[in-house]
């Protein structure tokens, strides 16, 4: 689809200025589905990766190019405010792309690697190409006329960490960063729901009675509609708490399982025969609801584990 630009090109102004909106929109629509608080600096394209690949997979065709200008305005605004540069009209393809990154005679199309994701993903889709941006402001020619350009830092950009440097190509982050990450989210979440509807998890056992209610309504709600929405988001967040208590109470770690290509929770410090995948189970039952479907989870997970 092509991006929808108006008969008459906008201003170098008016086009800052409407990408600009357009990415402090995103800003608040990614909070609102996730509670991550996206602030324009590099570190958080890390963040927003984790968003897409829950995100992507969810909307329809309608939806697709309304993200492609809020996330690509994003994404822009990111390499705009950290490298300098200026908007510019692009063609109507690939859309606006940013021009004089760091000085530079360099040229990107942020909306175009956003619309990419719809067709080829990665899982370090974002901040792999900020990594790649900066290395290419290393040669690049400088700009003969740098009137209208908002001028780069004094500091160069840093390349960003990369789960799995030095290991296999996108083998997923390390336990460490799952630690660290998973727990971060779950708070979130339950900052979530306590503004939104007023209810406040502890991560016991007995708030898992809640989460079934709450997978109940996610059911309902996606068969009401067709689509999941959004809601790819929360059911994400949902798996996260499910684990969070179940890591609590029984013990063990986040892994990510290649194989499987999702997050695992290692129970007890057990083997592969001990790992469990809340995420999974938790699209599950947001798609296939059962009464009580979260009680009998964690039932069968402590019949597996007095078996070991």
């Amino acid at each position: 689809m092509a991006f929808d630009i108006p008969a008459a090109e906008p201003s170098p102004e008016d086009l800052a200025r409407e990408c600009g909106d357009a990415a402090d929109n995103a800003v608040e629509w990614v909070q609102s589905m996730s509670g991550i608080a996206l602030d324009f600096s590099p570190p958080s394209l890390v963040a927003l990766d984790r968003v897409l690949q829950s995100l992507i997979p969810t909307l329809t065709d309608d939806d697709q190019e309304p993200t492609v200008i809020l996330l690509g305005s994003y994404l822009g605004e990111v390499f705009l405010r950290a490298c300098g540069g200026r908007w510019e009209t692009g063609d109507v393809f690939a859309g606006p792309g940013i021009r004089g990154l760091g000085g530079k005679e360099i040229t990107i199309s942020p909306f175009a690697k956003i619309r990419q994701a719809f067709t080829k993903m990665e899982s370090q889709h974002l901040s792999s190409y900020w990594n790649s941006v900066v290395e290419r402001m290393k040669n690049g020619e400088t700009l003969d006329d740098i009137v209208g350009f908002r001028p780069p830092p004094e500091s160069s950009a840093l390349l960003l960490p990369l789960y799995g440097q030095g290991q296999k190509k996108h083998s997923g982050p390390s336990d460490e960063e799952l630690a660290k990450i998973i727990p971060e989210e779950t708070k979130k979440f339950i900052q979530i729901l306590k503004s939104d509807i007023g209810v406040e998890l502890d991560l016991t056992l007995d708030s898992l009675r809640f989460l079934d209610y709450y997978f109940r309504s996610l059911n309902d709600a996606m068969q009401k509609e067709g689509r999941m929405g959004e809601r790819r988001v929360f059911i994400y967040l949902a798996g996260n708490y499910l684990g969070e208590v179940l890591r609590k109470a029984f013990g063990g770690k986040w892994v990510y399982v290649p194989e499987q290509q999702t997050t695992g929770l290692v129970l007890k410090g057990g083997g592969e025969d001990n790992t469990i995948y809340p995420h999974k189970a938790a699209a599950k039952l947001a798609f296939e609801y059962k009464e009580n479907g979260v009680v009998s989870y964690v039932e069968t997970i402590k019949k597996k584990l007095a078996q070991t």
